[in-house]
């Protein structure tokens, strides 16, 4: 009885199943690379002296991945994982990427010298 369903479909309609499962399992990787990540965690800003939740900064461009996505949406997917694993916390005033957790040793030197200066 199986095999009656499996030759109930042709090879075309069976390529496009294919297709379809990576299509989907691609948008939902995508999709899952960019839930945001909020960190509790303050940091201090070396450079401006700021102290605060940290921004996130990106490589690469947003606008090459959705034409990725639109056009070959497997390698958007990559593209998208990459850019979200390499991205780097820093200060959301200035934008350096110089920022220290504040629970850490040089953030609270760093916290200590903003509140007395």
């Amino acid at each position: 009885m199986s095999d009656e369903v499996f030759h109930a479909f042709t090879e075309q309609q069976w390529l496009l199943i294919g297709v379809g499962f990576v299509w989907l399992l691609s948008a939902l990787a995508v999709l899952a690379s960019h839930q945001k990540k909020r960190s509790s965690a303050l940091v201090a800003c070396e450079s401006c002296r700021h102290i605060g939740e940290p921004g996130l900064e990106k490589p690469g461009s947003i606008i090459t991945e959705i034409v990725l996505v639109l056009l070959f949406l497997p390698f958007g997917a990559i593209y998208g994982l990459l850019r979200e694993g390499l991205e780097k916390k820093c200060c959301s005033d200035c934008g350096s990427q110089s920022v220290v957790p504040i629970n850490s040793k040089r953030g609270r030197e760093l916290q200590a010298e903003i509140v007395s200066g």
